[in-house]
Parts: C-alpha cells; structure tokens; sequence
C-alpha cells in the first residue's frame, strides 16, 4: 500500500502530530513513520515534511479496522488545538486521493470516513459552542478557531507564494463554511483579513519579481564588455555546433548543454565584425541541423579535433 501512496497528492496541515517512535512506545493510533523510509521526526532538510505526513496519515486510516476508526479520529482530535480544521483538512486529504485509494478493499472504507468525519465535526462544533455559566446558556467562543494571529504564524512557516496563497484560501473556505455563531468578533471579518493578506503577498511577490527582472537586467553583459569577431559570423557558430553534434568524447558531445545556451552564450558575449550585437535568431538558424547550408563550406570551418 504504501508503495502506491507515494503518488499521493498532499494537504497543508496547520497542525500534525507525529511520535517518533525511537524516541518514545507510540500507541496503535499514532502517526508514524514506522515500516517506510520516512525520518523518525518526518524532518527533511529541517522542514517538516508535510507529504510524509500525510502518507502516513492515509497509510494508518486504511490499516486500522474499520470499527477502530472513530476512536482514531477522537485520538487525533485529541492531541490538537484546532480538530474543526484538522478533520476538514483529513476530509480533503482522502477527496484529493479518492482514485489511489479506490484501488484498497473495503471500497466501503471512504465512505465510513466520510461519516465520520461529518459527525465528528458536528460534535466538535456542538462541544464548542455553548457552556454553562452559572446555570445559564452562554456562547462559548474558541481560544484559536479563526484566530488571524495565528494564521500569520503559520504562514512564517510557508516558504513559497503559492503555498502561503494555498492556506489562506483553505483557510477563508473553512471560515465561510463554519456557522458564524461560533466565531470571536473582530475589527474586520476573518475572510476579510485573510484576502488583504493574499493582497499583501501579491504585491510582495510582484515586487520580488520586477526586483529580480532588474537584477538580471544589470548582470547582463553591456557591448562595451563583449568580444567582437572579425570574420563571418557563421564561422563561430558552427565550431559550437561541431562540438554540440560533431565531435563526440566518450559517446558524449564535446559540450553537454541545451542549444539555447549556446545562443544565449553567442548573443550574450560576442559582437559581429561590423560591431553590431548578434541576432538570436540567426545564431539558432545557423545552429539547425537540417540548415547545413548557412554554416561555412569545409575549407572555411576552424575543424574541432576532439
């Protein structure tokens, strides 16, 4: 089974609770990495490995009896300060897998989990939303649920623009999702707060890109910095060729490279005998192997003995 799960497709979890079993007896609904190739902790390059996780996560689902499956999801719930997001996240972990995991028996098992997690989530909900007060029914307002503060922290986390955008819009979907009866009053709704937020990384990343754009625009070589050629053009261009496709060392060509490189390295570090810079195109037409006429006739090529 777990050979087939490596396929899977990966949910972001805001939380994971994981027992490294060298460090600690897990108990039988622990997630771990036990009988897979997984670190201990499910660290990777000193970042929590979120795929792993959820490969084990599916693995231990579908290992447990069924009738074992409620007291599982209560075990996870347990251990976790937000079990509303968590089992929502569960729920789109097993949608986004349903076809790998069609192919295991019971095909009865999805739709259990289904069930259990829609009732799970109703008691969470139910267990959240009233308390007694002195005799009196009074709404019970969740420490952490829809807490943007801690919606921040979780996005330090996230390295990449997409995975931060991904966790917002989760994030909005459950709040949108979630009876508004339940959720602490703030300044600006948490749906608000959550799309300023991906306003905010748009313009951020934007700004990264026409930064780097720059940069790379500086780093490019000016004219004054390049090598002017005082013969035919196609001359330089076909020694390049003879060792792309010509003169091969070791059953490899003499350069192992794209042949956009090799443009890029022509256009980018030599001018023509006229002192004119070089046209892409030209250097790509010269390059072609079925364009033999514009590469110089044997006498005139500088030959490559490799």
């Amino acid at each position: 089974m777990l050979n087939i799960l490596l396929n899977a497709h990966s949910v972001t979890f805001s939380e994971h609770p994981v027992t490294d079993f060298t460090c600690r007896e897990s108990h039988k609904f622990d997630i771990t990495s036990t009988s897979t190739a997984f670190a201990p902790n499910f660290i990777t390059d000193g970042a929590f490995n979120m795929l792993h996780y959820c490969i084990a996560l599916l693995n231990k689902a579908w290992s447990l009896p069924q009738s074992e499956l409620s007291d599982f999801l209560n075990y996870q719930c347990k251990q976790i300060n937000e079990p509303f997001c968590w089992l929502n996240k569960f729920e789109k972990l097993i949608s986004l897998n349903e076809d790998l995991l069609e192919q295991f028996k019971p095909k009865t098992r999805i739709t259990k989990l289904y069930t259990l997690l829609h009732s799970k989530r109703e008691k969470v909900q139910a267990d959240r939303s009233y308390s007694k007060n002195e005799g009196a029914q009074v709404v019970k307002e969740p420490e952490t649920q829809f807490d943007f503060k801690n919606v921040q922290s979780e996005l330090a986390k996230l390295a990449s623009f997409t995975d931060k955008c991904i966790y917002l819009i989760d994030r909005k979907t459950e709040y949108l999702q979630t009876d508004h009866v339940f959720i602490r009053k703030t300044a600006k709704p948490f749906d608000v707060l959550c799309d300023l937020e991906m306003e905010k990384l748009e313009t951020q990343n934007q700004l990264i890109k026409q930064v780097d754009s720059k940069n790379h625009a500086t780093k490019m070589p000016s004219k004054n910095d390049k090598v002017q050629i005082n013969g035919n053009l196609n001359v330089l261009v076909d020694a390049f060729y003879q060792m792309l496709y010509e003169y091969p060392v070791n059953g490899k060509p003499f350069i192992s490279c794209p042949q956009s490189k090799i443009v890029d390295i022509i256009v980018n570090n030599f001018l023509d005998k006229d002192n004119r810079e070089i046209s892409e195109s030209t250097v790509r037409t010269i390059l072609s192997e079925g364009k033999s006429e514009k590469r110089p006739k044997h006498d005139k090529r500088i030959i490559i003995n490799a």
